[in-house]
């Protein structure tokens, strides 16, 4: 005689899932934020961020924004400024400012990389009535911060369904089997 009983799993607990997918889009927005931060780790007038993090059924979002005094100097250098005066200040005589041509400069930060380093500032002191700055060219720390943390966020994700289905109690997916 064979004797068949069936398995009755636990009542499936989406909002374990739900949680899960929750805190890791929270820690996933806070790794984001550390790199921002890392991009004007050597700025003198260093912006704050503010992150918000949105997860619903059908998506998650995460913002990023600089925020206070700062963030307006931190959004011309990550997306450049074209060509512009710079006038002395309402009652200065004139600006003053290093400088001994091309070269005799180098930004704490570079187009298209991440991170910040020292500046070298050279030359000799200038007095000019008003200075046409050639114009910053973008850092993209933005879109440097989405596309190294692109690969990642889909893979992190996964790892917290994984966590959540088996908190709820039942079996998980493995990225490429079962």
């Amino acid at each position: 005689m064979i004797i068949i009983k069936p398995i009755k799993p636990k009542a499936y607990r989406r909002q374990a899932i739900r949680d899960e997918i929750k805190k890791e889009a929270a820690r996933i927005a806070k790794d984001m934020e550390k790199s921002m931060r890392a991009d004007v780790a050597t700025w003198k007038h260093k912006p704050k961020f503010q992150t918000t993090v949105k997860a619903t059924t059908k998506k998650i979002a995460i913002e990023i924004l600089p925020t206070g005094p700062n963030a307006k100097i931190y959004n011309w250098v990550d997306k450049g400024t074209r060509r512009h005066d710079i006038p002395k200040k309402p009652g200065a005589k004139t600006l003053r400012f290093k400088w001994d041509g091309p070269g005799s400069y180098s930004p704490k930060t570079l187009p298209g990389r991440s991170g910040s380093t020292k500046a070298y500032q050279g030359g000799g002191i200038v007095y000019r009535k008003k200075v046409v700055h050639p114009g910053t060219k973008p850092r993209y720390f933005s879109k440097n911060v989405i596309r190294t943390w692109a690969a990642q966020i889909p893979r992190r994700l996964q790892e917290a369904i994984n966590k959540g289905i088996k908190l709820s109690g039942h079996a998980y997916y493995e990225r490429f089997g079962i």
